[in-house]
Protein backbone atom coordinates (compact mmCIF):
# COMPACT_ATOMS: atom_id res chain seq x y z
CA UNK A 1 0.00 0.00 0.00
CA UNK A 2 1.38 3.16 -1.19
CA UNK A 3 2.41 5.81 1.69
CA UNK A 4 -0.33 8.75 1.78
CA UNK A 5 0.10 12.14 0.01
CA UNK A 6 3.24 13.91 1.36
CA UNK A 7 4.02 11.04 3.94
CA UNK A 8 7.92 12.43 4.09
CA UNK A 9 7.46 16.33 4.86
CA UNK A 10 4.86 15.07 7.56
CA UNK A 11 7.29 13.09 9.53
CA UNK A 12 9.81 16.25 9.00
CA UNK A 13 7.10 18.22 10.38
CA UNK A 14 6.47 16.22 13.80
CA UNK A 15 10.26 15.75 13.98
CA UNK A 16 10.51 19.57 14.05
CA UNK A 17 8.05 19.80 16.72
CA UNK A 18 9.96 17.48 18.79
CA UNK A 19 12.72 19.16 18.54
CA UNK A 20 10.89 21.58 20.20
CA UNK A 21 9.80 20.33 22.68
CA UNK A 22 13.75 18.89 23.61
CA UNK A 23 14.22 22.66 23.57
CA UNK A 24 12.03 23.50 26.01
CA UNK A 25 13.22 20.82 28.26
CA UNK A 26 16.99 21.84 27.84
CA UNK A 27 15.88 25.79 28.72
CA UNK A 28 14.13 23.98 31.78
CA UNK A 29 17.37 21.83 32.65
CA UNK A 30 18.87 25.02 32.27
CA UNK A 31 17.05 27.25 34.55
CA UNK A 32 16.56 24.02 37.06
CA UNK A 33 20.51 23.74 37.24
CA UNK A 34 20.85 27.68 39.39
CA UNK A 35 22.94 28.70 36.70
CA UNK A 36 22.96 32.29 38.70
CA UNK A 37 25.75 32.44 41.88
CA UNK A 38 26.71 35.93 44.14
CA UNK A 39 30.01 36.15 45.61
CA UNK A 40 30.28 39.58 48.04
CA UNK A 41 33.07 41.85 47.50
CA UNK A 42 34.58 45.50 48.78
CA UNK A 43 34.27 47.84 45.95
CA UNK A 44 35.84 50.93 46.71
CA UNK A 45 35.32 50.56 50.41
CA UNK A 46 31.33 49.17 50.09
CA UNK A 47 30.57 46.11 49.83
CA UNK A 48 28.91 45.03 46.56
CA UNK A 49 27.20 41.92 45.04
CA UNK A 50 29.13 40.24 42.02
CA UNK A 51 26.12 37.72 40.13
CA UNK A 52 27.84 35.43 37.89
CA UNK A 53 25.67 33.69 35.03
CA UNK A 54 26.61 30.20 33.61
CA UNK A 55 26.08 30.14 29.74
CA UNK A 56 23.27 27.75 28.65
CA UNK A 57 26.02 25.76 26.22
CA UNK A 58 25.26 24.91 22.41
CA UNK A 59 22.57 22.43 23.13
CA UNK A 60 19.71 25.05 22.27
CA UNK A 61 21.68 26.31 19.08
CA UNK A 62 22.19 23.04 17.18
CA UNK A 63 18.42 22.27 18.21
CA UNK A 64 17.37 25.41 16.66
CA UNK A 65 19.55 24.67 13.45
CA UNK A 66 17.80 21.23 13.67
CA UNK A 67 14.32 22.13 13.84
CA UNK A 68 14.66 24.75 10.80
CA UNK A 69 16.05 22.37 8.56
CA UNK A 70 13.35 20.12 8.96
CA UNK A 71 10.96 22.27 8.27
CA UNK A 72 13.00 23.49 4.94
CA UNK A 73 13.31 19.90 4.08
CA UNK A 74 9.45 19.67 4.12
CA UNK A 75 9.07 22.13 2.09
CA UNK A 76 11.12 20.92 -0.49
CA UNK A 77 10.18 17.28 -0.43
CA UNK A 78 6.46 18.31 -0.71
CA UNK A 79 7.93 20.60 -4.18
CA UNK A 80 9.53 17.04 -5.17
CA UNK A 81 6.30 15.15 -4.54
CA UNK A 82 4.53 17.43 -6.54
CA UNK A 83 6.74 17.06 -9.35
CA UNK A 84 6.18 13.59 -9.24
CA UNK A 85 2.06 13.76 -9.16
CA UNK A 86 2.84 15.63 -11.76
CA UNK A 87 4.34 12.86 -14.19
CA UNK A 88 7.44 15.29 -14.44
CA UNK A 89 10.76 14.48 -13.19
CA UNK A 90 11.91 15.40 -9.41
CA UNK A 91 15.13 16.07 -10.31
CA UNK A 92 16.50 19.68 -9.66
CA UNK A 93 13.14 20.47 -8.01
CA UNK A 94 12.84 22.36 -4.86
CA UNK A 95 10.58 24.76 -3.11
CA UNK A 96 11.88 28.59 -4.40
CA UNK A 97 12.50 31.65 -2.08
CA UNK A 98 13.85 34.95 -3.47
CA UNK A 99 14.83 38.10 -2.08
CA UNK A 100 11.57 39.77 -3.51
CA UNK A 101 8.52 40.00 -5.64
CA UNK A 102 10.65 41.13 -8.81
CA UNK A 103 13.15 37.85 -8.64
CA UNK A 104 10.71 35.67 -7.80
CA UNK A 105 9.48 34.58 -11.47
CA UNK A 106 13.22 33.84 -11.41
CA UNK A 107 13.48 31.50 -8.46
CA UNK A 108 10.52 29.34 -9.69
CA UNK A 109 12.08 28.54 -12.75
CA UNK A 110 15.72 28.15 -11.14
CA UNK A 111 14.09 25.80 -8.45
CA UNK A 112 12.10 23.53 -11.34
CA UNK A 113 8.89 24.50 -9.71
CA UNK A 114 6.96 25.09 -12.83
CA UNK A 115 7.12 21.17 -12.78
CA UNK A 116 4.66 21.03 -9.93
CA UNK A 117 2.04 22.19 -12.63
CA UNK A 118 0.23 25.48 -13.48
CA UNK A 119 -2.67 25.23 -10.53
CA UNK A 120 0.58 24.49 -8.28
CA UNK A 121 2.49 27.43 -9.06
CA UNK A 122 -0.66 29.86 -8.64
CA UNK A 123 -1.08 28.43 -5.55
CA UNK A 124 2.66 28.96 -4.56
CA UNK A 125 2.51 32.57 -5.31
CA UNK A 126 -0.23 33.18 -3.09
CA UNK A 127 2.66 32.52 -0.15
CA UNK A 128 4.83 35.00 -1.16
CA UNK A 129 8.21 33.01 0.26
CA UNK A 130 10.68 36.06 -0.40
CA UNK A 131 11.36 38.97 1.40
CA UNK A 132 8.45 41.64 1.79
CA UNK A 133 6.28 39.31 1.59
CA UNK A 134 5.91 36.46 3.61
CA UNK A 135 8.67 37.59 5.95
CA UNK A 136 8.33 34.43 8.41
CA UNK A 137 8.41 31.56 5.68
CA UNK A 138 11.43 33.39 4.10
CA UNK A 139 13.48 33.72 7.61
CA UNK A 140 12.87 29.47 7.44
CA UNK A 141 15.39 29.76 4.63
CA UNK A 142 17.60 32.54 5.94
CA UNK A 143 18.42 30.75 9.16
CA UNK A 144 18.63 27.09 6.95
CA UNK A 145 21.73 28.76 5.27
CA UNK A 146 23.34 30.04 8.33
CA UNK A 147 23.33 26.66 10.09
CA UNK A 148 24.49 25.13 7.28
CA UNK A 149 27.92 27.61 7.12
CA UNK A 150 28.18 28.42 10.71
CA UNK A 151 27.05 24.90 12.48
CA UNK A 152 24.49 27.09 14.92
CA UNK A 153 22.39 29.66 15.25
CA UNK A 154 23.56 31.29 18.59
CA UNK A 155 20.67 32.46 20.58
CA UNK A 156 20.32 35.10 23.37
CA UNK A 157 18.98 34.10 26.28
CA UNK A 158 17.23 37.30 28.23
CA UNK A 159 17.49 37.27 31.19
CA UNK A 160 15.36 38.18 34.62
CA UNK A 161 17.40 37.48 38.09
CA UNK A 162 16.15 38.17 41.39
CA UNK A 163 19.07 38.93 44.13
CA UNK A 164 19.51 38.40 47.63
CA UNK A 165 22.47 38.53 49.66
CA UNK A 166 23.34 39.07 53.19
CA UNK A 167 26.83 40.14 55.01
CA UNK A 168 28.62 41.01 58.10
CA UNK A 169 29.49 44.94 58.13
CA UNK A 170 32.67 43.63 59.67
CA UNK A 171 33.87 41.15 57.29
CA UNK A 172 31.59 41.47 53.93
CA UNK A 173 33.68 39.35 51.83
CA UNK A 174 32.37 36.12 53.89
CA UNK A 175 28.71 37.06 52.92
CA UNK A 176 26.07 34.66 51.03
CA UNK A 177 23.79 34.98 48.54
CA UNK A 178 21.58 34.02 45.60
CA UNK A 179 20.67 34.95 42.44
CA UNK A 180 17.80 33.29 41.04
CA UNK A 181 17.58 33.29 37.17
CA UNK A 182 14.59 33.53 34.70
CA UNK A 183 14.24 34.25 31.43
CA UNK A 184 13.44 33.13 27.73
CA UNK A 185 15.50 32.53 24.73
CA UNK A 186 15.28 34.94 21.48
CA UNK A 187 17.03 34.92 18.28
CA UNK A 188 20.03 36.90 17.64
CA UNK A 189 20.48 40.25 16.26
CA UNK A 190 21.74 39.89 12.82
CA UNK A 191 19.24 37.58 11.75
CA UNK A 192 15.79 37.43 10.17
CA UNK A 193 14.07 37.14 13.32
CA UNK A 194 15.82 39.10 15.31
CA UNK A 195 14.77 39.35 18.83
CA UNK A 196 11.89 37.25 19.06
CA UNK A 197 11.34 34.62 21.30
CA UNK A 198 12.56 30.88 20.18
CA UNK A 199 10.29 28.76 21.15
CA UNK A 200 6.81 30.46 20.86
CA UNK A 201 8.31 31.24 16.89
CA UNK A 202 9.25 28.36 16.19
CA UNK A 203 5.89 26.86 17.05
CA UNK A 204 4.67 29.43 14.79
CA UNK A 205 6.94 28.47 11.96
CA UNK A 206 5.74 24.24 12.22
CA UNK A 207 2.12 26.04 11.93
CA UNK A 208 3.08 27.79 9.02
CA UNK A 209 4.73 25.26 7.26
CA UNK A 210 2.18 22.63 8.43
CA UNK A 211 -0.88 24.51 6.48
CA UNK A 212 1.04 25.02 3.29
CA UNK A 213 1.77 21.05 3.22
CA UNK A 214 -1.98 20.83 3.63
CA UNK A 215 -2.74 23.77 1.16
CA UNK A 216 -1.07 21.71 -1.63
CA UNK A 217 -2.72 18.72 -0.50
CA UNK A 218 -6.19 19.72 -0.79
CA UNK A 219 -5.26 21.09 -4.01
CA UNK A 220 -4.04 17.30 -5.17
CA UNK A 221 -7.12 16.22 -4.27
CA UNK A 222 -9.16 19.04 -5.96
CA UNK A 223 -7.34 17.85 -9.15
CA UNK A 224 -8.94 13.90 -8.49
CA UNK A 225 -12.57 15.30 -7.79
Amino acid sequence: MPDPIFAGPRVKIERAKRFIAELGLEVEQYLASNPGSVQIAMVNGEPKARVTIEPIGHMPSAIIGDCIHNLRTALDQMASELARINDKSDKDVYFPFSDGPNTFEAAIETKRFAKAGEDAVLLLKEFKPYRGGNDDLRAIHDLDIIDKHTAIIPPQFQFETNVQFTYDVNDPPSGTGTATVAGELTFPAGTSLAGRKVLPTLEELVEMVHGIIEAFASLVDERIA
